[in-house]
């Protein structure tokens, strides 16, 4: 067999939900299987630091930017130095890097993972941008089709690699369920409705929280509303400043405003992230993702796994991801009413629509191995080797 080629990773992200983490988890998951690799990322980030503590020794990056001569000239020299034959970028600026790098090493391949949703991209400069990539790395059947109309680049670089979880993991654990619960006031008979995403203004968490005041009061009664996340990092400052998105500052004020206005205190909980997913996961009984146009959601594969009720919105990867209906709920996005409509049909028919969650586990399983995950991504660096 061909030496499996060495792999240049590039995540310069500041930020740490769910695509930080996931790219962590796969340059460990490849790391374990042999793969020759070093990882270019900013050495003070959330993923330098967990890489770092990984054993993973990380190559320091000097900003994140589309276009950085500093960074250039660093990777083109890593290229030459330690032989790398392959950069996969796992962001939209590490890929304008990589392109960047290799418009001066031709030799070198290009492979952009897709985790974002998908915009027009045929403009001059995203033409040229994107005519040095190799292969566009996406989880989505429906995201890769809008790939081949809005993006520059040829049908046959397009690959669907889902992303891997590790079965082992999803397991219902009671006494965290009861620990959780208590700790933010839900009793046994309380259905507790969450989300755990990014607070941002398109993941729909206004809507999300409009969507609680719209509900039947009989209905609300028995329920607490939990939004589980932090705010999208903008920027870090040197002094280690956090800098947050404007958007989701004034998303994170909003929902504040909205729980003190109504008196809501007892009833909606906003949770800053949580190490724990497995501990929340099991404390949840409906899982709500309200986002406007969602690539292809971890934390729906999360709580599939966990065999969680889910309700997602009609929008991006996510109406595959719930069978058009057939494994969850699928409600209109930017719609306070169908968000709300949504969570008073689970939980006054929480009992029939567990059959839907069951049936979502079992294409999760399918889907998502770890195992045929890592073969195409092993697949894909041999086919990429030089002759």
């Amino acid at each position: 067999m061909a030496k499996t080629p060495a792999i240049l990773h590039i995540i310069t992200s500041e930020a740490w939900g769910g695509l930080e983490l996931y790219v962590s988890q796969l340059i460990l998951k490849l790391k374990n299987e042999g793969i020759e690799m070093g990882v270019y990322c900013l050495p003070d980030s959330i993923v330098g630091k967990k890489l770092t503590s990984e054993g993973i020794t990380i190559i320091p990056a000097h900003k994140r930017s589309k276009f950085s001569p500093r960074d250039i000239k660093k990777v083109s020299s890593l290229i030459n130095k330690k032989g790398y034959t392959i950069i996969h970028a796992h962001t939209n600026k590490d890929m304008w890097l990589g392109s960047w790098v290799k418009l001066i090493n031709p030799k070198v391949k290009l492979i952009y993972n897709l985790y974002m949703s998908v915009a027009s991209k045929k403009d001059f400069i995203h033409r040229f941008i994107y005519s040095r990539v190799d292969a566009l790395v996406s989880t989505s059947e429906v995201i890769n089709k809008e790939v081949e109309k809005q993006y520059p680049v040829k049908k046959e670089i397009i690959k669907l690699i889902r992303y891997g979880r590790d079965f082992e993991e999803y397991v219902l654990d009671e006494t965290k369920r009861k620990e959780i619960r208590a700790r933010w006031g839900a009793s046994s008979s309380t259905k507790v409705v969450a989300t755990i995403c990014r607070i941002d203004k398109t993941k729909g968490v206004r809507e999300l929280m409009d969507s609680f005041l719209l509900l039947p009061a009989e209905v609300r009664s028995t329920m607490q509303l939990w939004i589980v996340g932090d705010k999208t990092v903008q920027r870090k400052l040197e002094d280690g400043t956090v800098i947050y998105e404007p958007q989701a500052d004034e998303a994170y004020h909003y929902l504040q405003n909205v729980v003190e206005q109504n008196k809501l205190s007892e009833s909606v909980k906003l949770i800053p992230y949580q190490k724990d997913l497995i501990g929340y996961l099991s404390a949840i009984d409906i899982f709500v993702l309200a986002s406007y146009n969602e690539m292809y959601s971890l934390a729906v594969i999360d709580a599939m796994l966990m065999e969680l009720i889910v309700i997602g919105t009609n929008a991006g990867g996510t109406s595959e991801q719930l069978g058009n209906g057939t494994r969850g709920v699928m409600v209109e996005p930017h719609s306070a009413n169908a968000i709300a409509e949504g969570v008073a049909n689970a939980a006054t028919h929480f009992d029939e629509l567990k059959e839907l969650a069951v049936r979502a586990k079992a294409w999760s399983m399918a889907q998502h191995s770890w195992r045929a995950t890592l073969a195409k991504y092993m697949d894909l660096y041999n086919d990429m080797q030089p002759n």
